[in-house]
């Protein structure tokens, strides 16, 4: 975590480091802002440091509407995997105090979905967002699932399954650290019938050169 990202662009580039950009309270970063950025550039999020379940994450929703509240960005792999993300800034320090149980809640709620829901709360994002085409749940995996050399009846059984299990990677983005996300691990023992597979996890900036 602690280390500069430096661009190399051949063998003998001296490289470039990157600077940290601090998110300041009247800027035009905002939570809005990183939720697009992360939907639009899944690979940002280090899935594959948890568990390789949820690699590629593949964006199928944003503001995804549960009973408990919008889910900011919800990912689905190839394997079925769900990542469920909540974003926050640093500069929102009154939101700090509630992003642990935030995100579980969430993932509560998701948890007594079935598949069909999973596929309708992924349409009702796709025409919140006002998308040119509605795109469904299996459209959006299905051209990722050859190359695993998954079928889509396999592809619905491990969500079917993930789903009923509670097994969810559940990541708090942001662009610096904050200590409640520590209490992550013990919030989550306190959360009966869920099978978390992973836990928070932060970036802690957003760079350039």
């Amino acid at each position: 975590m602690k280390f500069t990202p430096t661009i190399l662009h051949s063998a003998t580039d001296p490289g470039t480091r990157l600077r940290r950009i601090e998110s300041q309270p009247h800027d035009s970063k905002t939570e809005e802002w990183l939720q697009e950025l992360l939907y639009r550039h899944p690979g940002l999020l280090p899935v594959d440091a948890f568990d390789e379940l949820y690699w590629p994450p593949v964006p199928v929703g944003r503001e995804v509407s549960t009973a408990r509240g919008p889910i900011d960005n919800l990912y689905v792999s190839p394997f079925g995997g769900i990542t469920v993300v909540e974003t926050k800034l640093w500069k929102n320090p009154e939101k700090h105090r509630t992003v642990v149980a935030q995100i579980i809640d969430y993932a509560k709620e998701v948890a007594t979905w079935d598949y069909n829901d999973l596929c309708e709360a992924v349409i009702a994002s796709s025409r919140k967002r006002k998308e040119a085409t509605t795109v469904s749940l299996e459209e959006k995996l299905v051209p990722l699932l050859g190359p695993h050399s998954l079928n889509v009846q396999e592809f619905q059984e491990r969500v079917v399954t993930n789903l009923k299990e509670g097994n969810f990677l559940l990541l708090i983005v942001g662009d610096r650290i904050s200590p409640n996300v520590a209490l992550l691990a013990e919030a989550i023992q306190s959360a009966p019938g869920l099978g978390f597979t992973g836990c928070g996890h932060v970036i802690p900036g957003i760079t350039r050169p």
